[in-house]
């Protein structure tokens, strides 16, 4: 979730991260994400917007799958530029969890190409300041 700031949303900044929208439903190997308006109850939604989400791929790497791109591709609105994915793994079936590695997508419209792009992007943490959350 991302604060909102601006008319437009267009200067999103991510503050929180949270577990799925009680809608949601998951198997094995596959995710239907929930409304992200009914996070957490729906009491974050007059504050944040959605900016992306979050996953596992228990198995195989970081890579994102062709669902996993069209659901980014879906998420893209009329007030959203940018889609962020995380995908949380590990390097192989072997290591534990604790040892986990994310990679980060980002998901846009590329009026250049007449296409949507799905790239890496970096995932940056900066340490916590006194009276903020990240």
């Amino acid at each position: 979730m991302g604060e909102r700031s601006g008319e437009g949303g267009s200067d999103e900044q991510g503050l929180k991260a949270s577990g799925p929208a009680p809608d949601s439903e998951h198997e094995e190997a596959a995710i239907r994400l929930g409304s992200p308006g009914d996070v957490e109850g729906g009491k974050l939604r007059a504050e944040f917007v959605p900016l992306g989400d979050w996953h596992l791929h228990p198995r195989g790497g970081g890579r994102p799958s062709q669902a996993d791109r069209e659901s980014w591709v879906a998420q893209l609105g009329t007030n959203l530029r940018t889609w962020v994915g995380v995908i949380v793994s590990r390097a192989n079936d072997i290591d534990l969890w604790s040892d986990a590695r994310m990679t980060a997508w980002v998901t846009y419209r590329d009026p250049a190409i007449g296409r949507h792009v799905v790239e890496p992007a970096e995932i940056v943490v900066e340490p916590k300041e006194a009276g903020r959350w990240l």
